[in-house]
C-alpha cells in the first residue's frame, strides 16, 4: 500500500525562513510551521501534476492566504524563495513526498531537479534583451515548449549561454539576407539550443525551418497589402515562393479577408 503524505525536515523549524516568515507576518514560528504544513499537505493533495496543468495556472498568493487564514502569507513565501510568483499566479519548488522515499536517492534528486519550474521572467527578459523585442508574452503554447525543455538539463544548465550566443549571431537578429529574426517560438524548438551552441547560424546558414518561417511571413504581408486585405481586387497578382510561382485569382468577390480562393 502506498503511504502518501510530505517530509519534513526535522531541521526545518529553525531554518532562516520559518524565522523570516514569523517576524514579516507577525505570528510564532510554531504557528508558521503549522500553516505552511497546511498548505503543503493541500498542494500535495489537490495541485498541479505538472508544471503545464491547468491547475497551475489557478494558484494565486490570494488564493493561498484564504488557505492557510493569514493575510500575505503568499507574498511572505515569494520573499523567502519558497514559493516562485511568475505574474498573476505562483508555483511551488518540487516538495518531498512520503512515496519520494521509496524511490532511489538519484531518482529523487532528478526528480527535485525536474519539477522545479522554468524561470519565464527570466527567460523572456533574457529574449527581449537579445532580439531587442518587448512585450512578449508566455502563451499556452510558449508555456507548454519550455516547459517541455526544462526537462532536459541541457537545456537548464545552458539556455543563458545559448540566448547570450544568440545575441552575438547577426544571422539570428535579422542581419541575414532575408532580414529573419529569431523568435522565441523558434528558440524552444527541441533542436534550436544545440544548434546555437554548436555555432550552426555563425555563417549566416539558412535552414529549411527559418525558410518556411521567413516565406510565410513574407506571404502574409503582401496578402495584407493587397487592398488591405479586404479581397477588393482587379485581374491576378503573383506571388514568388521558394518553391516557384504561384498565381493567385483576385477576382473581385473570389477572395474572402485577401485570402486567395484558388491558388494553381
Amino acid at each position: 500500500m502506498a503511504v502518501t503524505g510530505i517530509v519534513v525536515q526535522t531541521e526545518t523549524p529553525n531554518k532562516p525562513e520559518v524565522i523570516n516568515l514569523a517576524l514579516s507576518l507577525g505570528i510564532e514560528p510554531d504557528a508558521v510551521i503549522g500553516k505552511l504544513v497546511r498548505f503543503w499537505l493541500w498542494y500535495e493533495r489537490h495541485g498541479p501534476a505538472t508544471p503545464e496543468d491547468p491547475v497551475a495556472r489557478r494558484l494565486t498568493r490570494p488564493m493561498i492566504d484564504k488557505l492557510v487564514d493569514v493575510p500575505g502569507f503568499a507574498a511572505s513565501m515569494v520573499a523567502c524563495g519558497w514559493l516562485v510568483s511568475e505574474g498573476a499566479h505562483v508555483t511551488v519548488p518540487a516538495l518531498i513526498t512520503a512515496s519520494d522515499l521509496q524511490a532511489t536517492p538519484k531518482k529523487r534528486a532528478a526528480k527535485r531537479k525536474t519539477a522545479e519550474p522554468p524561470p519565464l521572467d527570466e527567460i523572456m527578459a533574457a529574449f527581449e534583451q537579445c532580439v531587442g523585442m518587448t512585450g512578449l508574452q508566455w502563451t499556452d503554447a510558449r508555456r507548454k515548449s519550455v516547459t517541455q525543455r526544462w526537462k532536459t538539463p541541457h537545456f537548464r544548465d545552458n539556455w543563458r549561454a545559448g540566448i547570450h550566443r544568440a545575441a552575438m549571431t547577426p544571422f539570428l537578429l535579422g542581419k541575414g539576407p532575408r532580414k529573419w529574426t529569431m523568435t522565441l517560438d523558434f528558440f524552444l524548438k527541441p533542436d534550436t539550443l544545440v544548434n546555437i551552441l554548436e555555432g550552426k547560424y555563425d555563417g549566416g546558414t539558412e535552414s529549411s525551418e527559418e525558410r518556411r518561417e521567413s516565406t510565410n511571413q513574407d506571404a502574409f504581408g503582401l496578402f495584407e497589402s493587397i487592398d488591405g486585405g479586404r479581397g477588393n481586387h482587379t485581374g491576378t497578382e503573383t506571388v514568388v515562393f521558394n518553391e516557384g510561382p504561384r498565381r493567385i485569382d483576385a477576382t473581385p468577390g473570389r477572395n474572402v479577408g485577401g485570402s486567395p480562393d484558388r491558388v494553381a
